[in-house]
Formats: C-alpha cells, structure tokens, sequence
C-alpha cells in the first residue's frame, strides 16, 4: 500500500472517531453520574465517572493530532521528493486538525457543561466546634453570589447540608456568625451591601 492509500485510509478512519466520540458524548451526558464530594488542600473536590471518560476524550484527542502531524510530514516529504504540488491532502489533514479539536471540545462540554466550577472562583472556609466540621465554599460570577455548605466527615468526604445566596455577586470572605448545636448550626452571614442585610441559615449535620 502506497503512502497516499496509507494517509487517506488514517485521515478517514480519524474523522469517524471524531463523529463516533461526539455522538457518544452527548448520549452519555444524558446519563446521570453520581458524585463523591471530598474535602482535600482546602478544596472541595468532585469525582464521577465523568473523569474517566474526559481523560479517554483527551488522550484519544493528543493520538489524532500527532498522528495528523506524523501525516503531514510524511506528506510534505513525500511531496517534496517527487516534485509533487503540496495541496489538497495537507490541506484536508489541517482541516483534520481543526475539526477533531472542535469535536472533542463539544465532547469535553456535553459531559462538564460549559461552565465549569472554576469559572465561579470557589474559596472555601473551615470552621468546626471540635465536635463537628463544615465547609462554606463561596463562588461569585458578575451579579451572581453565593455558596455551598458541605459537613465533613473524619475520612473528608463531604456532605452538602445547605446553601447561602448573596446580591451582586457579593462575598462574605469567610466572615460567618455560627451557633452550633448537637444536630446542626445556625450560619448568619451579609447577604446584600444594605443595611440590616443579615440573613440566617439553618443546617442540620448528616
């Protein structure tokens, strides 16, 4: 088999990758993914079976693109050899290129959303009673505000047991009142910039 045979042959067979990976993407997405939640370097951190499969999206991505680059040379060099014009086939490799890079980006958003947790810029706070553990995770985005409260276990696996919201994307900065009590805590923090802006949350330990 010649090396023009050779090149068309991989370029197609990538190409339904790309499709086949984008289609299973999103029928996946559909699928719910339990997560575990865990508490590590003052991080909440989120683990499913998500994970799993964006690393099979990104490895199968780098394979495509060193393979499309491994074409391209040996096109050019083969090209430049024979004192071939260097045209069409590069051009759709390129192409190529691009469009297995778009595809595996959509792939990349159907199972994690276009908006990701970091794109909210969570900072977590700790406070505890030498009894019992929560965790306030505080996110703002524009004119969004507002947070998550996780208990911690003693293995950091972490609970969500409430929520806060605040106006115009405000952040408390870790600055909470607490009482806490054998089933729970009562969690007052700022919830606007105006006056008598105190609000209460109650939260009940798992």
């Amino acid at each position: 088999m010649n090396l023009k045979k050779i090149i068309r042959k991989i370029q197609f067979i990538s190409f339904i990758v790309s499709l086949v990976v984008l289609a299973v993407s999103h029928r996946l997405s559909c699928i719910p993914a339990p997560a575990t939640l865990k508490y590590v370097n003052n991080e909440i951190v989120s683990h499913s079976w998500h994970d799993f499969y964006t690393s099979i999206v990104v490895v199968i991505l780098l394979v495509q693109l060193a393979l499309y680059f491994a074409l391209i040379i040996a096109d050019i060099v083969n090209k430049i050899r024979n004192r071939v014009k260097i045209c069409s086939s590069v051009s759709f490799t390129v192409f190529l290129v691009l469009f297995s890079y778009i595809t595996s980006g959509f792939s990349l958003a159907f199972m994690d959303d276009f908006w990701t947790d970091d794109d909210y810029y969570p900072q977590c706070y700790m406070f505890t009673d030498n009894k019992h553990t929560i965790v306030i995770e505080e996110r703002s985005f524009l004119l969004y505000g507002g947070g998550t409260i996780y208990q911690i276990h003693d293995n950091n696996n972490a609970s969500v047991i409430g929520s806060i919201f605040t106006d115009d994307g405000g952040r408390n900065h870790g600055r909470y009142d607490i009482e806490w009590s054998e089933i729970g805590a009562e969690i007052t923090y700022d919830c606007c910039d105006t006056e008598h802006s105190r609000q209460t949350e109650k939260v009940y330990f798992k």
